[in-house]
């Protein structure tokens, strides 16, 4: 009987969590020691449930979801979009990691992706054989509730571009060098989310960004875009994946990632 007892004691269980430190903590300890969290302190499982509890997540999300350090809380994509979509914010992808070239016509007037429309095409004579830069733009719609009670739709377009990549000191990074695609998508759709819903995002980070600020080692499933964080330093490797774009970068590029917002 005593050994039944003692087993029922050691059950983890999430229901019997209440508000009070002594209890998160606890159920910290007994989920470390299971390894059912990739967390390794009681303390830091403690601050993915109270971070979740703000952002709606229950538990056991928040402590697979959820990483904090020094007082920060970064979350995984996944979870951003899951928020968007749960508050009714619908998102397009209106380029997902598309090449952009620059093209030159009869008189030797230069265009690009985004203004070749102008051109005659039929004056178009050459088009640059590698792309200057590559882009994802994702648009972002909403209601925005007003003071008279009413709702007001309000649309934003976010871009992230390779270019912006690099400067952002991104590109040397072991998983911007193996997906690049999924990376500049990551990125793209968590500047858009923060734009479009603050009052979502309640200034957490994506784990990947959380992870470059940081110095932490971030491993991504190209598959899943599961993304786990690990306290080492980054490993950077080469990799064939980085586009190859031109050396030459026009000043129509300098603009790609203002954001657009309409009302």
């Amino acid at each position: 009987m005593e050994d039944k007892n003692k087993a029922t004691s050691s059950l983890i269980r999430v229901d019997a969590i209440d508000n009070s430190v002594e209890s998160m903590l606890a159920f910290g300890e007994k989920l470390v020691k299971s390894g059912l969290t990739p967390m390794k302190k009681a303390e830091d499982v403690m601050a993915a449930i109270l971070m979740g509890k703000e952002l709606g997540f229950a538990p056991m999300v928040s402590v697979n979801n959820i990483y904090s350090i020094q007082g920060r809380a970064s979350v995984g994509i996944h979870i951003i979009t899951g928020l968007l979509l749960k508050a009714g914010i619908i998102y397009d992808f209106i380029e997902d990691y598309v090449p952009l070239y620059r093209y030159k016509d009869k008189s030797g007037k230069l265009y690009t992706t985004d203004n070749l429309h102008e051109a005659n095409r039929e004056d178009i004579v050459s088009k640059e054989e590698k792309p200057y830069d590559v882009r994802t733009k994702i648009k972002f719609r909403r209601k925005v509730k007003q003071p008279d009670g009413t709702y007001e739709p309000l649309e934003i377009t976010q871009s992230f571009t390779w270019t912006d990549a690099i400067a952002a000191g991104l590109t040397d990074k072991d998983n911007w060098k193996r997906m690049p695609k999924i990376m500049l998508r990551t990125r793209c759709l968590t500047l858009g989310a923060r734009l479009i819903a603050p009052d979502l995002m309640l200034g957490v980070s994506e784990h990947t960004e959380f992870a470059e600020i940081h110095k932490l080692k971030v491993n991504v499933n190209q598959d899943t875009s599961e993304v786990v964080i690990d306290t080492v330093a980054v490993d950077v490797t080469e990799n064939d994946n980085e586009p190859e774009i031109s050396s030459k970068v026009s000043d129509t590029n300098k603009d790609n990632n203002k954001t657009e917002a309409k009302k």
